[in-house]
């Protein structure tokens, strides 16, 4: 059960993923909500960057080459926009045990620039419960600043 789990380790990944499972109320509706924040830390070093840049096929240097993306006026590597995704995907994958076959879809807005090596914070809210089917309205925060918003994930679990 997602809501008794507290960390899930992922070693191939890099990651480390914190659960805070808790209940609001929809003040709309009147009807108890269940909602969660995953804390994630990538961290991804240079041979990570390489290695996920390979299997993206997405060699732009800003994500790659730190002085590069320095000289074209970023702080340094980026996360690839996909890559951010995907820890949302495994963030909403706990929910159902960390099982990757339940998440059926997922959508999202790109609004920002992940960091390396600085956690993000993937806050979801169950929004629709149909059967099995789950449908949850997800944001992914780092250091207060939304890098990926209006995301929906549905999962069958």
């Amino acid at each position: 059960n997602w809501q008794e789990r507290e960390t899930i380790e992922d070693a191939v990944a890099g990651l480390v993923i914190h659960l805070i499972p808790h209940t609001h109320w929809d003040r709309e509706w009147y009807l108890p909500r269940a909602a969660f924040v995953a804390r994630l830390v990538p961290a991804l070093t240079r041979t990570m960057f390489v290695r996920y840049a390979g299997a993206s096929g997405d060699f732009n240097p800003i994500h790659i080459d730190p002085e590069f993306a320095k000289q074209v006026g970023l702080p340094g590597n980026i996360l690839h926009g996909l890559y951010m995704m995907a820890l949302m995907a495994r963030a909403n994958s706990a929910l159902a045990d960390g099982d990757p076959r339940a998440l059926k879809r997922l959508s999202v807005q790109f609004r920002g620039m992940g960091l390396p090596e600085q956690e993000i914070d993937v806050t979801g809210t169950v929004r629709e419960v149909d059967g099995n089917k789950v449908v949850v309205d997800t944001v992914a925060e780092q250091s207060g600043n939304q890098v990926i918003r209006n995301a929906e994930a549905e999962l069958e679990l």
